[in-house]
C-alpha cells in the first residue's frame, strides 16, 4: 500500500489538520489509559470457539477488511475452521442474513460480500 504524499509533506492542509490530529491522539491515549480500547479474546464455552473482533474507532479506511482477509487465509492454511459475522454496513436488507451463492452486495453490504465471494467462508450479517 502506498502512503499518501500528504502524510510526508508540510502543506496548508496538513498544517490545518495538525490540531485535529493532536486531539485524536489525546482521545486515543485517554481511551487506552482508561482501558476502553483493550483487545479482547472471547472463547465460547459451549462450542470452544475462539472469537476475534476486528474493529476500530474509525468507520472506514483503517484496513479492517484486509486484516480479516489475511486472518481467513491464515486460518484456512492452518486447517482452522473460520466464519465471519458482520453488521453489514450500508446493506439494503434487514434482519439476519446467511450468505449464500445468490447473495448480493445489497443483501450483505459491500465488504461482507467481498469477503464472502473471495474467501467462501460461512458469513452472517445482522444489525444486532
Amino acid at each position: 500500500m502506498k502512503i499518501p504524499s500528504l502524510w510526508d509533506s508540510k502543506n496548508l492542509l496538513s498544517t490545518m489538520l495538525l490540531p485535529l490530529s493532536k486531539l485524536y491522539t489525546c482521545v486515543a491515549n485517554l481511551n487506552k489509559s482508561k482501558g476502553l480500547a483493550k483487545s479482547k479474546l472471547y472463547v465460547n464455552p459451549v462450542h470452544d470457539a475462539l472469537v476475534l473482533v476486528v474493529g476500530n474507532i474509525n468507520v472506514g479506511g483503517t484496513g479492517k477488511t484486509p486484516v480479516i482477509l489475511a486472518l481467513i487465509t491464515f486460518f484456512k492454511e492452518n486447517n482452522i475452521n473460520v466464519g465471519v459475522i458482520s453488521r453489514g454496513y450500508a446493506r439494503k436488507s434487514k434482519g439476519l442474513i446467511i450468505a449464500s451463492q445468490i447473495s448480493t452486495a445489497a443483501d450483505l453490504g459491500d465488504e461482507p460480500f467481498l469477503i464472502y465471494t473471495n474467501k467462501k467462508v460461512p458469513l452472517v450479517v445482522c444489525n444486532d
